[in-house]
């Protein structure tokens, strides 16, 4: 198959005619010998596509392991690592020559080894790797946890803070005018976030202290502040696209006025056409000086009045003319309004000169405080993420930044080098992933337009730049992936509507352009009208004309939010009891739709606990892992309120809190004896004086062990004891939603383990470390329950990607922009540095600085294209529907906001436009108003005629509705009266039945109490005889059940945990003398020097360690082999059958004494048996034992081990029995501590 690639030939293989990839997907899998970016559209199979070429370059001969595949989430690794299993299992299934199986099963082998995962595990493992290279201790813990890292970062600021104050004695001026500028009056909290935020974002980059020397560069100006490159890139195109927009509303007034003959209009359309050309030339002149002066001496003419003759005489032109006057008001007063024009030029550049000492000093404490914070880790032998990162580069790179040794190492090691979701990627990554790649053997897959992790730092304009660079065939070769085969084309037509006149690389970063758009691959959806897109607009205010109807007052709404939910509740109940109905892919028909293909997309989990409490009124089931209010759980808080009073009795509030609780249960009249035993001290005093309440007295005994308790045993110990001994599982688990209940309690515990992991302890300490994170709104997410059941669910957009389901709400619409970032006394950016507002020590007065006022214009528009991007990633969730819901005021204040880009003449609204929108609503309603479904709801705005806009194919409906629309349907509720008037009379024929369930006695109650599965270790004693076995006595407990009869050995430690000692124990050296009679091959002549090669093989391996295999006694095994048996052994070494597993079933009654024989139970009994062969006569048993045996009583010591042994091979032998068909004959025994052997009856 030949492809033309720019003036380039390629050779692919030719795509099947049954294929069902496209040839955009073909060639992704194929293409190779350059640099590839696969531009992968929602829905359009990216990962099939990368797993198939993973698939595709094993089945070439390269080995999985040779492939470095870095995932964005640790969960999408997984995901990688099955699918590429799965796909591995099926091919070997398929494939006939040996070789090739053999080559694909060994890569099933490496494949849980292959460097598929997150960069961030990638980093971990280049450290652990090369830790020598930058004189690293390899022994590190990973400070995950945000708030252990936060804690951290506080106690160590605090110190510097303290320290920064003086230098040498003297008072650091500096430094109090740095607090100063950041800070309030009561704390330097406002210096403390500002550095910390300052760090975070120079992490981001490959030489941190580097980009915070560059940040003082903004502020050096020599001459006119306005030939600075923030000006003349930034502020000045920004406000000239705002005055040639407001030209041209202008011109529209002047026609509008022509058009009517309305001199007073035209006049002052022609007034403000002149104003704004004055602007204009100054502006391009540079002009600022001017346009200061004529700021303070002109005024925007009044609006006209609308009692004024020529508006009574034409109506219907009140409306345009004021929507035209207050968008001119607004753009011509903005301009005036901006802070370097407020001020003469020369302050505006003094205050630039001052501002550029304090942005000096702040570098100067950022720096010392990153320093110190990477020593007080380094001491803790602890690195967070951001190290990871920073410590793989410092390996990668030499000091002179070319390549090192370990980065040569990956280059030659990986054929090629995968980035899946490249859109989210940082430049410190980005160097990574250059030192362990060649030039040519990147292939990077993402969608630009589903970039929303900004606030980790991704920069979505390294993808861009290849974008545009890679379809200029510069550097490497762009491949889209256009089609989409998740959703109907109602989904994607309503996408392309919203974003063709949305997204634009001057506001999106990216042109929404023919390669952007998508197109419709999944032809298989049959043609439905319910499927066009809603639009739901619920009106917080009545209209005076619409009659007031009676609402219930159970289920009146008080705020928008509660209203949008209440819609989305009645919608959902409605399509449910209406038989709505989706198209079913698995079945290929339709079918009705049930609760689980809905979901609730919502931009933050704010109100979620609002549409957990309205869904219930709704009897609508509800699936909601992320409440963010895990701390506000009733279970929650009654058990950190009896932590705090363990660590601290002396606190009235957690201490009435507990009383009142499941765990005492004292009632109001209680509560008021205990205090009024003690009126004037505190409340634990009143407890301690009170003596008359009984369960008052359990609980003081039991705060009292627990205090003591917590003084000497851990958190978690301690809580699973307050757990074991209050009962308060049991008790929440009988609450509503108490399986929920149930799984945050545990959640507490594990909680509190990984806490103590952490550089924290003691639990004053993991108590105000909760009360932090409380504070922080830091919230942790409720435990996730497995969602087996019919419900609706609710995620966040960001929760909610990679993923796609039938039915898409999304909610709270009208949510304003979050521009936190841009609002406060600093504006950070990774490319523009910091923009502050400078304090002057002396006058008190604030200026903004003209950093500050350019960084703000410019991550605004970075802001709302991450918001672009949000609602891409929204609406591409959908398979078949979409239902938007909002809110406004009322139908005339949406319609009027949306009017905004009425008179747009191009398909792509203009960025001045689209910067008035306040949410993502109002960018859609602008979307929506040039269509001809609008004009079904819009009958007062004048819009532009555009034709790929008005006649585009989608189609939506928009419905408008208020309080008095939200006649919510009855559920029912069963009442105490009607459960007593439904009691069913009780006869002598239902008591009857009532006492047998009651006195139900199970006839296996036995086997409950035995284990059904053993191994031969736990049962080798038996069956020492075949004639006459020693059954095992029954465990019996007290109460006269039967136990399971089971030995616990102990458990080897982790090898991460293992500590090698300078002893070695026996066992290691019988598990090691096991594993090399294992491997060794009884064919070849045994020799001493073919025993030492093939240990020598398994040390190298690192399946035996050196000092182990140096303790194995090669002469005890030598002699054995010169046995007779041994020589028997090598001469039937074709037939010998090493480590054969097997399981057996026998009745219990065989292993346990006065078992039941009547009970039809099973015993399961595994084991392996080291090896057999077949002779002449029949099957020849063996097994190694390696204990050891006093030569000084041979005799003795070698019965002793026939007694121990002879069990355990009688039972080896019935399994081969049963297992072949065939006799067992010969049982030998090989002791290898003396080297002979023994031959069992």
């Amino acid at each position: 198959m030949i492809w033309k690639v720019g003036r380039r030939m390629i050779n692919l293989p030719l795509k099947p005619e049954n294929s069902r990839f496209t040839d955009a997907q073909w060639q992704s899998v194929w293409e190779s010998g350059e640099n590839l970016l696969i531009s992968a559209s929602a829905g359009s199979g990216k990962t099939t596509v990368l797993v198939e070429r993973v698939i595709q370059k094993v089945l070439s001969g390269i080995n999985v392991d040779e492939l470095l595949i870095v995932t964005f989430t640790e969960a999408a690794a997984s995901e990688m690592k099955e699918r590429l299993e799965n796909k591995l299992k099926e091919t070997i299934e398929q494939e006939l020559d040996g070789k090739k199986r053999a080559f694909l099963l060994h890569q099933l082998q490496l494949l849980p080894q292959a460097h598929i995962s997150t960069l961030h595990a990638f980093c971990k493992r280049v450290i652990e790797r090369f830790y020598y290279l930058i004189d690293l201790d390899p022994k590190f813990r990973l400070m995950s946890d945000e708030t252990e890292k936060s804690l951290l970062k506080e106690q160590i600021f605090h110190v510097l803070r303290e320290k920064m104050y003086e230098v040498d004695g003297v008072e650091n001026e500096s430094f109090y005018q740095l607090t100063e500028n950041f800070s309030g009056d009561r704390n330097d909290e406002g210096l403390q976030s500002l550095v910390f935020s300052l760090m975070d974002f120079a992490l981001s980059h490959p030489a941190p202290d580097e980009y915070l020397d560059s940040l003082v560069k903004g502020y050096e100006i020599n001459g006119d502040f306005t030939e600075s490159t923030l000006y003349q890139e930034i502020l000045k195109p920004q406000l000239l696209d705002e005055l040639f927009v407001a030209k041209r509303i202008a011109k529209e007034l002047e026609n509008l006025a022509r058009s009517i003959e309305f001199d007073k209009m035209l006049e002052q359309s022609e007034e403000i056409l002149l104003l704004l050309e004055r602007l204009t030339q100054y502006l391009e002149q540079d002009n600022v000086e001017e346009i200061y002066l004529l700021g303070k001496e002109s005024k925007f003419p009044r609006k006209i009045s609308a009692n004024s003759k020529a508006f009574k005489e034409q109506e219907d032109i009140v409306a345009p003319y004021g929507s035209y006057h207050a968008r001119l008001k607004e753009v011509v007063d903005g301009i005036f309004k901006q802070k370097i024009f407020t001020t003469p030029p020369e302050v505006t550049a003094k205050v630039l000169g001052d501002a550029k000492e304090v942005v000096e000093t702040l570098v100067v404490v950022t720096k010392s405080f990153m320093q110190e914070f990477q020593q007080e880790k380094f001491a803790k032998n602890a690195l967070d993420f951001s190290d990871l990162e920073h410590l793989a580069l410092k390996i990668l790179r030499d000091d002179s930044g070319n390549p090192s040794e370990a980065s040569l190492y990956y280059k030659e090691k990986f054929h090629e080098v995968m980035i899946d979701e490249y859109q989210d990627t940082n430049g410190i990554q980005e160097m990574i992933a250059n030192f362990v790649s060649k030039e040519n053997n990147r292939f990077m897959v993402g969608d630009v337009k589903q970039s929303i992790y900004m606030f980790r730092q991704a920069d979505p304009t390294l993808f861009i730049e290849k974008y545009t660079n890679y379809g200029e065939n510069n550097g490497g070769k762009r491949i889209v992936l256009a089609e989409n085969f998740r959703s109907r084309s109602d989904v994607l037509d309503f996408t392309n509507l919203i974003f063709m006149q949305l997204m634009n690389r001057t506001l999106g970063q990216i042109e929404y352009d023919d390669a952007a758009r998508l197109i419709n691959g999944n032809t298989s959806f049959p043609e439905n009208e319910q499927m066009k897109t809603e639009i739901l607009i619920y009106e917080t205010q009545k209209d005076e004309e619409q009659e007031v109807v009676e609402i219930e007052p159970t289920f009146d709404v008080e705020s928008k939010n509660e209203g949008e939910i209440t819609l989305v509740a009645m919608k959902i109940r409605e399509m449910v009891e209406n038989g709505f109905e989706i198209y079913d892919k698995d079945l290929k028909t339709n079918r009705l739709l049930e609760y689980k293909d809905i979901v609730l997309l919502a931009p933050t989990r704010k109100h979620n606990a609002e549409i957990q409490e309205m869904f219930a009124r709704f009897d609508i089931p509800l699936v909601m892992n992320d409440v963010a209010t895990y701390f506000k759980t009733t279970e929650i808080r009654m058990i950190m309120s009896l932590l705090s009073i363990i660590d601290n009795p002396y606190q009235d509030i957690p201490l009435a809190s507990v009383l009142r609780s499941p765990i005492v249960n004292l009632n109001e009249e209680e509560l008021a004896r205990v205090r009024l035993n003690n009126k004037t001290g505190n409340f634990y005093e009143a407890v301690q004086d009170t003596k008359n309440i009984q369960k008052l007295e359990v609980f003081k005994k039991q705060l009292n062990a627990w205090r003591n308790l917590a003084r000497s045993t851990s958190i978690h110990l301690l809580l699973w004891k307050i757990y074991e001994e209050t009962a308060i599982i049991e008790i929440v688990s009988g609450m509503p939603n108490g399986h929920q209940r149930e799984a945050n309690l545990y959640a507490l515990a594990e909680r509190a383990e990984q806490y103590e992991q952490s550089s924290f302890k003691g639990l004053f300490q993991f108590v105000r470390f909760i009360e932090r994170m409380r504070a922080k709104d830091e919230d942790l997410a409720e435990t996730e329950m497995e969602n087996l059941q019919n419900a609706v669910r609710v995620m966040t957009i960001h929760g909610s990607k990679g993923l796609e389901f039938p039915v898409v709400f999304l909610l709270d619409l009208s949510k304003k922009w979050n521009l936190q970032d841009i609002q406060g006394k600093t504006i950070f950016d990774g490319k523009l540095g910091v923009g502050i507002q400078y304090l002057d020590r002396k006058s008190r007065l604030k200026f903004t600085t003209l950093v500050f006022e350019a960084i703000k214009a410019y991550k605004k528009k970075k802001i709302l294209a991450e918001e672009m991007r949000k609602l891409y990633v929204a609406l591409t969730r959908a398979e078949q529907k979409l239902i938007l819901v909002a809110s406004y005021k009322d139908k005339e204040t949406a319609l009027k906001t949306w009017s905004q880009a009425g008179s747009e003449e191009s398909e792509v609204l203009s960025e001045t436009v689209r910067l008035k929108g306040k949410s993502v609503m109002d960018w859609i309603g602008m979307t929506l108003m040039r269509h001809k479904d609008a004009d079904v709801w819009n009958n007062e705005f004048a819009v532009a005629n555009v034709p790929t806009v008005k006649y585009h194919a989608t189609n939506f409906e928009v419905t408008f509705m208020c309080q008095q629309d939200l006649l919510v349907p009855e559920v029912e509720k069963t009442s105490l009266t009607d459960t007593e008037e439904k009691k069913e009379k009780i006869t002598p024929e239902i008591f009857q039945r009532a006492k047998e369930r009651l006195n139900f006695h199970y006839r296996y109650q036995k086997s409950t109490n035995t284990a059904v599965y053993q191994s031969v270790s736990e049962i080798k004693q038996v069956f020492v005889d075949p004639d006459f076995p020693n059954l095992l006595e029954a465990n019996v407990s007290e109460n006269g059940e039967l136990r399971a009869n089971i030995r616990f050995g102990e458990l080897a430690k982790p090898a991460f945990l293992e500590q090698r000692a300078s002893s070695v124990s026996s066992r290691e050296i019988g598990s090691a003398t096991h594993l090399l009679l294992q491997t060794i091959n009884l064919s070849q002549e045994i020799s001493e020097q073919a025993l030492e090669k093939q240990l020598e093989l398994l040390v190298e391996r690192k399946l035996i360690e050196k000092i182990v295999a140096e303790r194995i006694d090669l002469t005890k095994i030598l002699q054995f082999f010169e046995t007779s048996f041994g020589q028997l052994l090598q001469e039937n070494s074709e037939n010998v059958k090493k480590e054969v597993p097997f399981s057996l079933l026998v009745h219990p009654s065989e292993v346990y004494e006065d078992y039941p024989d009547e009970i039809e139970d099973d015993l399961l009994i595994h084991g392996i048996i080291d090896g057999y062969f077949e002779g002449d006569e029949g099957l020849v048993l063996f097994d190694y034992k390696t204990d050891f045996i006093r030569t000084t009583q041979k005799e003795r010591e070698i019965e002793k081990m026939k007694e121990r042994y002879a069990g355990q091979l009688n039972l080896y032998a019935k399994a081969l029995q049963l297992a072949t068909g065939k006799q067992v004959v010969r049982k030998e025994l090989i002791l290898l501590s003396i080297g002979d052997v023994v031959q069992l009856p």
